[in-house]
């Protein structure tokens, strides 16, 4: 019985990263999210395999449980004793991004890594293509059918409801395809390098400046650990210089290109006539200007919070002010998902986080094979960088890649972690 509820949950569970790429929104088939759904019949369907695993054999609880359930408890706390000001339904999406990590870390295998490389492969190849024919015809937007609402639909925004999402999922997957261009023992093969050229070429043209932002930290922090492991002499990384310095240089060109505009006179050159100009008007002026409207709600939304600190230090000090209290004090989103943890959960919560997140990431390094997991760890660091300008922590992405990295780190020990992502 335990065996054949396995084997739907992997297949709920392939079903679920493929929603969460494809169909990141509110869909009009279902009330709500369909990845959310997803997660919840696959973590109902987890429960035999989680009570046989911990209560049967009475294993004890590993350290990013606990830390997940001192998150879970300040959480309720929070909503608890603020329950006047918080919002019930921020409250479930505090409850599902947890969730979310618990899904994830149960349901990570072997084969998973493989199965996430060739879903971002692909993700960016339609994707990418799907962002140049929007920019030329300012059609085409799956969205129209799927998403719940009437998002809209301007921008080049590829599988996604809008640029926000697009910026976020693209910088995810080119941050892992990254890892194959510094690791020789990760694959990146010709027809990478092909997805890897759509895909930061919809990059570019999806307006999302967070998103570059992303995926140009993680190219200086892949460059940066490289370095380090050759000053360090470790063996575990074999370090491919060859591809590193044609992707510096090919990645310097291509931002000389940007700043002269010279790409984008491309573009314009096969543009249908009669598509809206505003979708490439828009990242024209994201590119060239970095001071807007966009950029100062961020500013004010911090300002804001640190005028609350100051008013307030005991919630900051205690259990944080509750979910969606900001939202319905401020008027807006936070625009930054440190400081609306730290606002929700106050200093402890946010404690328990940086732990979960810093363990986790520290313990799948020191493993034998640390290579295996190097790609998910460069796309968890293009989320953490994308987050200091979204409010994207109450989502899935982040904490999926999260979830596989605890999920390897704890799987093995250093001694018998003999597996490489060329043996899945």
């Amino acid at each position: 019985m335990i065996s054949q509820t396995f084997r739907l949950n992997k297949f709920i569970f392939k079903f679920f990263l493929l929603c969460v790429f494809f169909i990141y929104y509110e869909t009009k088939f279902v009330p709500g999210a369909l990845h959310s759904w997803l997660m919840v019949i696959g973590l109902i369907l987890s429960i035999p395999i989680f009570v046989n695993k911990y209560l049967r054999h009475r294993s004890s609880l590993p350290l990013d449980y606990l830390l997940i359930f001192c998150l879970f408890s300040i959480i309720v706390l929070g909503f608890c004793v603020n329950f006047q000001t918080a919002e019930r339904l921020d409250f479930q999406a505090y409850v599902l991004m947890l969730a979310t990590y618990v899904y994830v870390r149960e349901n990570t295998a072997t084969d998973t890594f493989e199965f996430l490389r060739l879903l971002l492969k692909y993700f960016l190849l339609i994707n990418g293509l799907l962002v140049i024919i929007q920019l030329l015809s300012g059609s085409y937007f799956p969205a129209r059918f799927l998403a719940a609402g009437d998002p809209p639909l301007i921008i080049a925004s590829g599988v996604s409801d809008g640029p926000t999402k697009n910026g976020m999922l693209i910088s995810f997957a080119l941050s892992f395809l990254v890892s194959g261009i510094i690791f020789k023992r990760i694959p990146f093969s010709l027809f990478d390098a092909l997805v890897f050229l759509v895909g930061l070429t919809s990059l570019i043209i999806s307006s999302s400046r967070a998103g570059l932002l992303s995926f140009i930290a993680v190219v200086f922090f892949g460059l940066l650990f490289s370095f380090l492991q050759v000053v360090r002499r470790q063996r575990e990384y074999n370090i491919d210089f060859t591809k590193i310095i044609l992707f510096s240089a090919f990645i310097y060109i291509s931002f000389l290109i940007i700043d002269d505009s010279i790409g984008f006179e491309i573009f314009y050159a096969f543009r249908d006539p009669l598509a809206d100009r505003y979708g490439a008007d828009t990242v024209v002026y994201k590119l060239t200007t970095f001071s807007d409207s966009s950029s100062e709600d961020r500013f004010d939304t911090a300002s804001f919070f640190v005028r609350k600190f100051f008013e307030s230090p005991f919630h900051f000090l205690s259990v944080g002010f509750g979910t969606g209290t900001f939202e319905k004090l401020y008027g807006l989103n936070m625009h930054n998902s440190y400081l609306e943890l730290i606002f929700t959960t106050g200093f402890w919560g946010f404690l328990a986080f940086s732990l979960l997140v810093g363990s986790g990431t520290l313990r799948a390094l020191s493993k034998k094979n640390p290579t295996v997991i190097v790609p998910v760890i460069f796309s968890l660091i293009s989320i953490m960088v994308f987050m200091s300008a979204h409010d994207v922590l109450r989502g899935r992405i982040f904490w999926i890649a999260l979830g596989m990295i605890s999920a390897y780190s704890y799987s093995h020990s250093r001694r018998d972690n003999r597996v490489t992502l060329r043996s899945f």
